[in-house]
């Protein structure tokens, strides 16, 4: 251990070249070249390090991404604690979802499908019933026209909102 430490130091005091190594310049001499910029402003003299930064510049930055941090904390924990942005999402979405029965066979109607309780009710059937009575010449008097929000969620897989009946049955 001690023959490792001695090599060692003779390597620090007599350098490198000693022991025939060579070290490899790490920077390169580059001839400087100038441009003038009629907007630019005079640089810094080569070898002068950039200014740095106050740190009062970034202890306002801190103390602003505080307040903004605990403003978001707060938000959610009273959004966590009330759900009034999410009351207020969905009392807005709502406003624009109705249905209302008008004359004649609708456009845009979506039957419902894959509920255990509309297909016992027969809901979840009404196209094949509707393409079974139209060949036999019946014809829809009236139907109910969905708004374009409703016909949207419809699409997306969301149930359509009515009022449930009581009774079930079919008037024809």
């Amino acid at each position: 251990m001690a023959r490792a430490v001695r090599t060692l130091r003779n390597i620090r005091d007599t350098g490198a070249a000693a022991f025939g190594l060579r070290r490899k310049p790490r920077l390169r001499v580059v001839k400087p070249q100038t441009a003038v910029l009629l907007h630019a402003q005079p640089a810094a003299a080569a070898g002068e390090p950039p200014a740095p930064r106050s740190r009062r510049t970034r202890h306002v930055l801190i103390l602003a991404l505080l307040v903004m941090l605990s403003g978001l904390a707060w938000w959610g924990l009273h959004e966590v604690r009330t759900s009034s942005m999410q009351a207020r999402f969905f009392s807005e979405l709502m406003a624009k979802v109705h249905y209302k029965v008008e004359p004649g066979p609708s456009k845009s109607i979506r039957f419902p499908h894959d509920s255990p309780y509309d297909e016992r009710l027969g809901y979840a059937n009404m196209p094949e019933y509707l393409n079974k009575l139209k060949a036999r010449d019946y014809e829809v008097a009236a139907q109910a026209r969905f708004s374009p929000k409703m016909v949207e969620l419809a699409d997306l897989g969301l149930f359509t909102t009515y009022r449930e009946k009581t009774r079930t049955g079919l008037n024809i």
